[in-house]
């Protein structure tokens, strides 16, 4: 055991994706994530970069300053990046639909997406509106950690919101140090702001939390949960806000969806944001479609206007 310890040790220095150390040992992803908690808890410091097609690359580092900002390494000859957008589980909740989250996995599988982004409320917390199905929020963690999807070369990056805040301010356990932990495919760097950068890109994942406060950091575009509901429009400047849908029954006035999301590059500047709002009913259903060109840093506030988003409704 000894030695393939000390292995590992050589395989993090050789920039090895987390797919191919685990083939190299011959081990599951979880039996990975378990051996490199080991070698933190014995003083090792080891760095997570993401890429746009789902790896993980591992290195041994000589010391970590956190942050809330986590970066996805694109390809120099990648033009676009999709990624799944949801938020508002409220795993716990007796209205949460881990079948739509399961169902969300098998979409994102089908077209080769390889990255989620999650605006928060994973779980259902200390309180609810309505009731729960697992109250005990110590089992709501373990329910989040062994339930929730993996699969290799999907990833999802999140931020923590105000219910699993609750967790923290009331029993001192921390959700994010959990997924942090036990699960490398999810990346929550913190609660209320977290934000992804993309090619220079900064996408802001915002969520509701109690004496929070708005990022303030620049960020292109900003996704926001906490509303339960589907909104895209242009800031003055020219970013780009969504409030992004709960994927449950929490809000009985709303469908139960996620945002399926396209960015397009030319030359490293983003110029085209496109947006599909997906449901289920037997097979994936479109229910509206937002298109969004990028106005340039320069354009003034009377051309924004005239980018207006084009939202067609499918019924």
């Amino acid at each position: 055991m000894k030695e393939k310890f000390k292995y590992l040790i050589e395989l993090l220095d050789k920039n090895l994706s987390c797919n191919e150390i685990c083939s190299i040992l011959n081990i599951s992803n979880k039996k990975l994530y378990e051996m490199l908690r080991i070698l933190k808890d014995k003083g090792f410091f080891i760095e997570r970069n993401y890429s746009n097609l789902g790896d993980i690359y591992y290195k041994s580092v000589p010391n970590i300053l956190d942050n809330i900002e986590r970066e996805i390494i694109m390809s120099p000859l990648a033009s676009e990046i999709r990624f799944l957008v949801f938020s508002d589980l409220h795993l716990g909740n007796s209205k949460s639909r881990m079948d739509l989250i399961k169902k969300m996995y098998d979409y994102a599988l089908k077209h080769g997406i390889h990255i989620l982004f999650g605006c928060g409320d994973f779980l259902d917390g200390t309180f609810t509106n309505g009731e729960q199905k697992i109250k005990d929020v110590h089992e709501q963690i373990d329910y989040f950690l062994e339930k929730y999807p993996f699969v290799k070369n999907i990833l999802t990056f999140g931020v923590g919101g105000d219910h699993d805040y609750s967790i923290l301010n009331e029993y001192n356990q921390d959700f994010l140090k959990a997924v942090s932990e036990y699960r490398h495919d999810i990346i929550i760097p913190d609660y209320n702001n977290a934000i992804v950068s993309i090619n220079d890109i900064r996408v802001l994942l915002h969520h509701y939390v109690c004496h929070g406060v708005l990022s303030s950091l620049k960020t292109r575009i900003n996704l926001y949960g906490h509303s339960h509901k589907y909104i895209a429009s242009y800031t003055n400047n020219g970013n780009i806000n969504i409030r992004v849908p709960s994927l449950s029954d929490i809000n009985i006035n709303t469908i139960p969806s996620f945002l399926d999301m396209t960015l397009y590059f030319n030359d490293n500047n983003l110029n085209l944001v496109e947006i599909k709002q997906i449901t289920f009913s037997k097979e994936p259903l479109i229910l509206s479609e937002t298109r969004m060109e990028m106005p340039t840093l320069k354009t003034s506030k009377n051309n924004i206007r005239e980018n207006s988003p084009k939202i067609i409704k499918i019924k």
